[in-house]
């Protein structure tokens, strides 16, 4: 008797119910960064930036961003960023672009043979969007921590309608000759462009992806 109550009055123990598979959860994961993009496209064309002076300095977050800086993060994102920091880089060469628009303010500076950009495009592969080619934009620059000089800012833009293909933030100090590599769909006409912290906005020559 005294056995069968101890044995009933024991309580029962709750079996573990599965557990989540790493796959189900990056896929959720995804979906939430999916939504995300979505809201930023959506509502775009009323979000504004900030100056480009807090952003470099780090003072603020940009209140907004633009569809083309959305764009130029996914580059960023790709490269291994945080969403801040793509944000941070898109907004900042949207806005030393627009800063520098009149030609005047454009390779003004500095000696040509240091800040012209070297384009090199290498074979074509398919991808989900088409046709596209790997294209290195290289820089023959120092990158000096001590003085400082260096390129602060690198990117490619669509030339009918402005769209970032790819940016890079560089550093002080960073390898040289800096470099930025993007894969661009064939048949783009892009324009690219640097930002040097002593002699400004540089532009390169327009091409043509293979």
């Amino acid at each position: 008797m005294h056995s069968a109550s101890r044995t009933a009055a024991t309580p029962l123990r709750r079996q573990p119910g599965p557990r989540s598979s790493p796959t189900v959860l990056i896929t959720c994961t995804m979906w939430r960064l999916s939504f995300i993009l979505a809201a930023w496209l959506s509502h775009a064309d009323a979000l504004r930036v900030t100056p480009i002076r807090a952003c470099l300095d780090g003072i603020t977050k940009p209140e907004g961003i633009s569809r083309r800086a959305v764009l130029a993060s996914s580059a960023v994102l790709a490269a291994g960023g945080s969403v801040s920091a793509a944000e941070m880089v898109a907004a900042a060469v949207e806005r030393i672009d627009k800063e520098n628009a009149d030609a005047s303010l454009r390779n003004a500076k500095g000696a040509p043979e240091k800040h012209l950009p070297i384009i090199k495009i290498f074979g074509t592969k398919i991808t989900t969007s088409g046709l596209s080619s790997q294209v290195e934009m290289e820089v023959p620059h120092v990158m000096d921590a001590d003085k400082p000089h260096f390129i602060e800012y690198m990117w490619m833009k669509e030339i009918s309608s402005s769209k970032i293909f790819a940016a890079k933030r560089l550093r002080a100090g960073d390898n040289a000759p800096p470099t930025l590599v993007a894969s661009l769909p064939k048949g783009a006409k892009v324009l690219p462009l640097l930002y040097c912290n002593l002699h400004g906005l540089w532009e390169g020559k327009p091409f043509t992806v293979a």
